[in-house]
Parts: structure tokens; C-alpha cells; sequence
């Protein structure tokens, strides 16, 4: 059984760096090991170890190029991943940790969703919510 929508708190406007930036992603808090499953169909873009912050990391960009679903602190990537291959909603990416500056004490999928223009690298995007996405809450606008 994985996380259900119930069980998300909305982090995405949390300070962080000691308030010097808000979170722009959300914490799905989980036991170590959990199934991280693909939100969205896309391709992986990315497949990144960032020490200081996300840890073991992927991004996948939808099909039609305009959003880029971050998934960070994996304890482990899905066999096989590799950069460039398409991926359907619900595959698994990887399982559930704590790298990267991510506490121990709480494992956790940090999932963030950027909205990207022609030719933004994976790194770049603009951050938008995806707590109301997740939790299936209607989103105005």
C-alpha cells in the first residue's frame, strides 16, 4: 500500500535556508525503501546526485515538453533507469531515503513539478505547487 492523498501535508511554501527561500516542493514523508512510482508519464532527462541538497535525484519531462516532475533523496534508483528512457505514469523510479541534506530521522520523497519553456534545461523552470495536483484538489486559475 503506498501513500495515499489524505496522508500529504502542503510544504510548498515552508521556509527554508533559514527563511532565505521558500520550499517550492512538497515532502511526502514515507518508510524507507517505499516505491517511488512516476506521477506523469515522460522521459527521464536527468538522473543527478547532488551531495548538499536532493541526494539521488531524477527528472522526467512530460511528453509535450512543458512541465519537469523532480523526484530527490532516493535511497535508490529503479534497475535499469537510465537517462533518455520513456516512462509511464505509476512505473517505478526508485525507493524512498534520505540523500542528499535530507535527515535520517525522516525519509522522504521531496517532489517538485517546474514549468519549463522551450529549451530550459532540467535544472531551470518555474516551480508550481503540486499538492493540489496530488491530493486531488481542485485548482482554480
Amino acid at each position: 500500500m503506498g501513500i495515499q492523498p489524505t496522508d500529504l501535508v502542503d510544504t510548498y511554501t515552508q521556509a527554508r535556508a533559514g527563511g532565505a527561500r521558500s520550499h517550492d516542493a512538497i515532502d511526502i514523508m514515507a518508510a524507507e525503501g517505499t516505491p517511488i512510482v512516476a506521477a506523469a508519464p515522460g522521459t527521464v532527462e536527468k538522473i543527478y546526485y547532488s551531495d548538499g541538497g536532493g541526494g539521488k535525484t531524477v527528472y522526467v519531462r512530460s511528453q509535450d515538453g512543458r512541465w519537469n516532475y523532480y523526484y530527490a533523496h532516493l535511497a535508490s534508483y529503479a534497475p535499469g533507469l537510465t537517462e533518455g528512457q520513456r516512462i509511464s505514469r505509476g512505473q517505478l523510479l526508485g525507493r524512498v531515503g534520505h540523500t542528499g541534506n535530507a535527515s535520517p530521522d525522516g525519509p522522504h520523497l521531496h517532489f517538485a513539478i517546474n514549468r519549463m519553456a522551450a529549451g530550459q534545461k532540467w535544472y531551470d523552470g518555474d516551480p508550481v505547487n503540486p499538492y493540489p495536483l496530488l491530493a486531488g484538489k481542485r485548482v482554480s486559475g
